[in-house]
């Protein structure tokens, strides 16, 4: 249809927009100044294509769309025989706890760095904890509705999901940093890690990016290549998410189909 041509039309616009900006002679360095700021040395000035690595507080190099929200590699999830599995472990077709009374295939993944180092939050409960990266989604209960909020906006005391459908209060917050972070889809967006409901998705709210990435979901195959991903497509989300500034931001208008709708 026309509009959804220009929809496409306005899309690639905003990428080759992003893709000049990256364009500034910032080279493959950046470094931090005395105040912290974040400036390219070949270019001599501040640049969209350098920027601060939330996760980690270091400079880099920008423009490839960085990277998202993940779990450790050595967090696990429930296979439908009654194994469990490490995020590393994890192969294409695998049947792992999407809610508490579902199982789905893994299709691929959002995102994949074994060899990258990171900042985790750990969420502890009563008889569970989940570590996962500060702007991954989690599962909260907000009255009579299950809502997401991002790690790093979870408090002491709120109410996360067990893998059961009972909620679990969270009793300590620990931050620390590892080596290897993963990102694993499935159709239905969701998943239970470490014994606790979890969104697929991070730096977006969660009914937002099950939307944009309903291709993705039903057409893995086609959309995260032959070796799982995380492909192309999701890699031009990312970078248009970063070029909109939307990226990360708890902006509350955007988490509003989040808060109609009840997953669990």
């Amino acid at each position: 249809s026309n509009m959804c041509s220009l929809k496409l039309v306005i899309f690639l616009h905003l990428l080759f927009l992003k893709s000049s900006l990256a364009e500034d002679g910032c080279g493959d360095d950046c470094l931090k100044d005395s105040n912290g700021q974040c400036e390219c040395p070949l270019a001599g000035l501040y640049s969209s294509s350098c920027e601060r690595n939330d996760r980690t507080g270091d400079c880099i190099k920008t423009g490839g769309g960085g990277g998202g929200g993940c779990f450790h590699r050595n967090s696990t999830v429930l296979l439908e025989s009654g194994q469990t599995k490490k995020m590393d472990e994890l192969i294409i077709g695998d049947n792992i706890q999407t809610s508490s009374e579902a199982f789905s295939p893994f299709i691929g993944w959002l995102e994949r760095m074994p060899d990258t180092e990171t900042v985790f939050l750990t969420l502890q409960t009563e008889s569970s904890s989940i570590t996962l990266t500060p702007t991954h989604l989690v599962f909260v209960n907000s009255g009579d509705k299950t809502v997401t909020k991002y790690a790093r906006d979870v408090s002491i005391l709120d109410e996360l999901i067990n893998k059961d459908g009972n909620p679990e209060v969270v009793s300590r917050m620990t931050k620390s940093v590892a080596t290897g972070y993963y990102s694993p889809l499935t159709e239905p967006g969701t998943l239970v890690v470490d014994g606790i409901y979890a969104s697929c998705f991070a730096s977006f709210p969660h009914e937002l990016a099950k939307m944009v990435l309903f291709p993705v979901r039903t057409w893995p195959s086609v959309f995260l290549g032959t070796d799982g991903g995380p492909g192309t497509y999701i890699k031009l989300v990312k970078t248009l998410g970063t070029f909109l500034n939307i990226r990360d931001a708890a902006i509350p208008a955007m988490f509003i189909w989040d808060f109609s709708k009840q997953e669990f």
